[in-house]
């Protein structure tokens, strides 16, 4: 129990950045002041196909909340998201046997953290998945305000397409078992067909489902959350087959096993194993599809005294408030390899860049926060939704100075070229042998500025932690 409740409190109360954070909320907070959406990207220099913002609805609620209540709103925003997806679940976890229910409990906090500790449109995918397998769970005839669902879903994050696939799935094998509880055709091919047909309630209408159609594969090469378990940290091996061992557990035990929820999770175990962004879904269809049908063992476990799990509880409730609070309610935590350098972050703010500005795939829309729209990059992480893969790939190569990125480079003639070290020796001895100068170095990364411009100078550092940054 004490580990559960660890887990939930700190996915409530830690909040770190990620890359995308800075753009979700910058494209969010353009949608609000121009009251509508655009396909012309304004931020990059190098964008080359019409700009499909498929998130522009979780944006524009990030974006109110933090107009509201700043960097606390959007801590707030995510903690709505636990706290509903938690809601949901625990009417399963509670009525589970004792023996099952808090190792569940640490299990499904352990599965969702990856995306519980940020900010992002995930968070409507984590929670409209417990809202589906709580549908599918339930009688057949309480389906029918899916759709509902689906149309805001398919506003909020690219998500949805795992929703259509599972609902299809499961309606599929429902409809050829031959159960007696099978249900009509009406519910088993109508609430499917609608749900999808739903998702074309958006402001791009069929093309939304051509964009998905082009970009959601099992692999992205570029993309850390898109790697196979195998390939990322044994943290999430061990995570996937902490997973699967206690679904083989649950269905060993299970007292109905159905044939439809056993392929939904067969075919998420096998997804979740390519690409370790599936992995949090798998973990609540698993608990949410199984769980219910765990029997109760024969002898009785077991419990601790009430009074002393409450008592322990509260304790290392304590405990962990003090540890994952970051001293303010309102700070969201700048932490990672993936981060920009903070250094050359101020220096280039006190400079006020104007131009081109060639930069990292991590640290664009950083830079587009900080910098824009006077600076365009050339590179951000919206990938697909503004740029072809043939153009990430030159940013991609000129980032390692690989000749066609070195062509890119010669060809756009950046203002300003900021790039981590570790990555882009070549490319900073291109650079200075091609009409730039070194402006900024430090351990991670340098700015190269074309020599006709202004020299950007070093400031003095300052601690700044918390989102935005500097």
């Amino acid at each position: 129990m004490i580990p559960a409740w660890i887990g939930v409190f700190y996915v409530l109360l830690k909040t770190n950045a990620d890359p995308d954070l800075w753009g979700h909320l910058r494209f969010g907070l353009d949608a609000l002041a121009a009251h509508g959406l655009t396909t012309i990207d304004p931020y990059s220099y190098t964008s080359d196909i019409p700009w499909l913002n498929h998130e522009w609805l979780s944006e524009v609620v990030i974006a109110a909340a933090y107009q509201a209540f700043g960097s606390a709103g959007l801590v707030a925003t995510k903690m709505t998201f636990i706290i509903a997806t938690f809601a949901l679940l625990a009417p399963v976890l509670r009525r589970a046997p004792e023996l099952w229910r808090w190792p569940s409990t640490l299990l499904t906090v352990l599965g969702v953290t990856p995306i519980a500790l940020t900010v992002r449109p995930q968070l409507w995918t984590m929670l409209f998945v417990v809202v589906l397998c709580h549908a599918l769970n339930a009688a057949p005839s309480r389906r029918w305000f899916l759709p509902f669902a689906f149309a805001v879903w398919a506003n909020v994050h690219g998500g949805w397409i795992v929703g259509v696939g599972v609902l299809w799935l499961w309606s599929t094998v429902e409809g050829v078992t031959g159960a007696k509880e099978r249900p009509s055709l009406w519910i088993t091919l109508g609430v499917p067909a609608a749900c999808t047909l739903a998702t074309l309630v958006n402001p791009y209408g069929v093309r939304l489902w051509i964009f998905i159609a082009e970009t959601v594969r099992l692999s992205r090469a570029n993309i850390i959350e898109w790697q196979p378990v195998w390939r990322d940290s044994i943290w999430m091996a061990l995570l996937w087959l902490l997973a699967v061992g206690w679904t083989a557990l649950a269905i060993r035990q299970a007292s109905v096993r159905r044939p439809q929820a056993l392929a939904v999770i067969a075919v998420f175990a096998f997804a979740s194993l390519r690409v370790n962004r599936l992995l949090p879904l798998f973990i609540l269809m698993c608990v949410i599809l199984l769980l219910p049908y765990v029997q109760q063992p024969l002898e009785p476990v077991r419990s601790w005294p009430r009074g002393r799990l409450l008592v322990d509880a509260a304790l290392i409730c304590n405990g962990v408030l003090l540890l994952a609070w970051p001293g303010s309610p309102g700070c969201i935590r700048m932490q990672g390899d993936w981060l920009p350098d903070a250094d050359a972050a101020r220096a280039l703010a006190a400079a006020r860049p104007a131009g081109r500005m060639a930069t990292w795939f991590d640290w664009g829309e950083y830079a587009i926060w900080h910098f824009g729209p006077g600076v365009k990059v050339s590179v951000d992480g919206r990938r697909e939704t503004v740029y072809s893969d043939e153009q990430l790939g030159r940013q991609v190569a000129m980032t390692f100075g690989e000749p066609g990125g070195l062509q890119e480079l010669e060809r756009s003639v950046p203002d300003y070229v900021w790039l981590p070290v570790a990555r882009s020796a070549r490319t900073r001895s291109w650079l200075t042998a091609h009409n730039y100068r070194i402006d900024i170095q430090t351990p991670r990364s340098f700015v190269a500025v074309r020599a006709d411009l202004p020299r950007v100078e070093t400031v003095p550092a300052v601690s700044t932690p918390c989102f935005p940054g500097p």
